[in-house]
């Protein structure tokens, strides 16, 4: 799943993403177990033994917004699902963060 970005090394972001989703995959399963599940056009799914905690990478959700008539899609990097409700959005982003600029602004409002 990841050897796609990996190949890819002139986009340092989808580099750092995959990081990202790597180290937080590694911390899962040293501690919580969680194994690959399944892969597919909604997002590929990691889920714990017990079934306490699922991650997904690239999952596709719906938005409740429309754009010039048409509906929005959501693509959060990495959603950590824990089965208490609780719900953890990771969406990487490589840059640099200066105070007072919000280069991605409109991402966090959709």
């Amino acid at each position: 799943m990841l050897r796609y970005y990996f190949f890819d090394t002139k986009k340092q972001y989808l580099l750092y993403e995959c990081w990202v989703i790597y180290k937080i995959l590694d911390i899962m399963v040293d501690n919580f177990k969680v194994k690959f599940r399944k892969s597919g056009k909604s997002g590929t799914t990691f889920v714990s033994d017990d079934d306490s905690i699922k991650v997904t990478y690239q999952k596709r959700y719906k938005a409740k917004w429309l754009k010039e008539g048409q509906e929005m899609y959501e693509y959060p990097n990495i959603i950590i699902e824990f089965k208490n409700g609780l719900t953890l959005v990771v969406d990487a982003k490589d840059a640099e963060y200066i105070s007072g600029r919000y280069n991605y602004r409109r991402q966090i409002d959709e």
